[in-house]
C-alpha cells in the first residue's frame, strides 16, 4: 500500500560527481544500466529537508519535517531512465519506518545531531 503524502522540499542541494560507468555499474542490480551523460556515470548527494509532510488530505497543521540525505545515481530500466538511491537516510524513527512500510523505499535512521539547514 503506498499512502499519498504531500510536502516541499527546501534547502536542497545537488552535489555531482563523475564515476566510470563501468565501475558504477559493478554497484548496480544486473536489471540497471548505468544512465551517461558526456560519457560518464554520475553519483549525486542530496541533501534536504522534506517539509508540511503529512498525508494527503490532512491540514499543515498536523506535518512534519524531514531531513534527509540521499546518495544516488542515475539508471535506465528497459531504456526508460530513473534515480538508484544507495542509501536514503532520514531523522526521525516514525518517518524511516512510515517510508520503509507504506514505500517501500531502503530508508535508513540517521542518528546523528540535527544539521542546520
Amino acid at each position: 500500500m503506498v499512502l499519498p503524502l504531500a510536502m516541499g522540499w527546501r534547502h536542497l542541494l545537488f552535489e555531482n560527481w563523475r564515476v566510470d560507468p563501468d565501475h558504477l555499474a559493478t554497484h548496480l542490480p544486473e536489471s540497471l544500466d548505468v544512465d551517461e551523460y558526456d560519457s560518464s556515470g554520475w553519483l549525486s548527494v542530496v541533501p534536504f529537508t522534506n517539509v508540511n509532510v503529512r498525508p494527503k488530505g490532512l491540514p499543515r497543521r498536523l506535518s512534519l519535517p524531514l531531513p534527509e540525505l540521499n546518495l544516488r545515481t542515475y539508471v535506465t530500466h528497459d531504456g526508460e531512465p530513473a534515480v538508484y538511491f544507495f542509501s536514503l537516510d532520514a531523522q526521525g524513527i516514525l518517518s524511516v519506518l512510515g517510508a520503509r512500510v507504506f514505500h517501500h523505499l531502503p530508508y535508513y535512521l540517521n542518528q546523528g545531531e540535527s544539521p542546520v539547514l
